[in-house]
């Protein structure tokens, strides 16, 4: 028996248009990318996205790591820890 299902109270509206706004950029990029392969004007991904961000200040990531746990990952306790972990990180 594995864990109960994930409910979620969904996404908010604003967070739909994010979406929405994401796919439609995504498949802009698509589009313009392979409407001429020879002479190639359109930057690839990540440069295309940087071009239509609408001067939104851009975040550093920072990476962090999980410290190594010793117990088995198909115990609920460890998943647990890791979740709780993550969730401070």
């Amino acid at each position: 028996m594995g864990p109960q299902s994930l409910t979620t109270g969904g996404a908010t509206e604003d967070e739909k248009d994010q979406s929405k706004l994401a796919l439609k950029k995504n498949f802009l990029w698509l589009l313009s990318r392979n409407t001429d392969c020879v002479n190639q004007k359109i930057p690839g991904w990540t440069g295309f996205n940087l071009q239509a961000r609408n001067d939104e200040e851009i975040r550093k990531d920072t990476v962090g790591y999980l410290p190594t746990i010793n117990a088995p990952a198909t115990e609920m306790k460890t998943v647990n820890e890791i979740l709780c972990k993550s969730d401070e990180i």
